[in-house]
């Protein structure tokens, strides 16, 4: 009796995966990855090492940002957003969850094009799934021994102040110039939605270029990757959550 309520359950699971959408969907026109996991709406852009546009299922648009990882060698910094020619790898696809594999370089950007650090492979896997608004990133990095960086990974930049507050902090008035503000876990509140980064203290930073660029750095992410370490693996996830005025409804 057991055996047979257990087989019907696993066809009925099975007829209810078949009846939705994957969460992932492939536009052969522009090459880029859209998913949506039914809570967050995201795209994986041709080339580039991280997703971007971030949606709630209404459509509402969450302040765009970029990864602003880097790592650092003799005083030269090369970062993930130079890359232009990262390739995709679709682990898994279906409706319940979405695994994409993002692999490229630290790039230099130095004209007449973005120069890669070729002593450093890099390969960022992010997962998805249905009814989440989480998406947990796992960062490999590979390189040559005899070479020390040092390595910030998980760094969050938007152009501008979008936010008010992060958790309690009130981002206008605490934030000075150059400065790194540590603090624990907490989100960005946006009307739109909210997002936290991970559960690592983070810090806060705050620079003067074209207007204000704001950073939001997992401080766990800022390491010295030493010269003998062949391999550098990293953990973390982005959370976008309800706001806090849906939540006090």
């Amino acid at each position: 009796m057991k055996a047979t309520l257990g087989k019907h359950f696993f066809l009925l699971l099975l007829a209810c995966m078949s009846a939705l959408a994957d969460l992932g969907r492939y536009d052969s026109a522009t090459k880029h990855w859209e998913v949506d996991t039914g809570v967050l709406k995201c795209t994986f852009f041709q080339g580039c090492m991280f997703p971007v546009w971030f949606k709630s299922a209404d459509d509402a648009e969450f302040p765009f940002f970029v990864f602003a990882d880097s790592i650092v060698h003799d005083k030269m910094t090369a970062y993930l957003r130079e890359e232009r020619w990262a390739t995709f790898r679709v682990i898994e696809n279906n409706a319940l969850r979405f695994i994409i594999e993002c692999q490229g370089n630290f790039c230099y950007g130095k004209s007449p094009f973005n120069k890669p650090d070729d002593n450093v492979e890099a390969i960022y896997r992010y997962e998805l799934e249905r009814g989440s608004g989480e998406i947990d990133i796992t960062v490999l990095l590979r390189k040559k021994s005899g070479i020390t960086y040092d390595v910030e990974l998980c760094s969050l930049r938007w152009r501008y102040l979008p936010f008010e507050r992060y958790g309690k902090v009130e981002l206008k008035t605490a934030l000075r110039y150059n400065e790194d503000l540590k603090q624990e876990p907490a989100h960005l509140h946006h009307s739109s939605m909210d997002l936290r980064l991970g559960d690592h203290p983070v810090f806060l930073r705050r620079e003067p270029a074209e207007n204000t660029f704001l950073y939001l750095k997992d401080a766990i992410g800022q390491q010295k990757w030493s010269a003998d370490s062949t391999e550098l693996r990293f953990e973390t996830r982005l959370c976008f959550d309800k706001t806090a005025q849906e939540v006090n409804k």
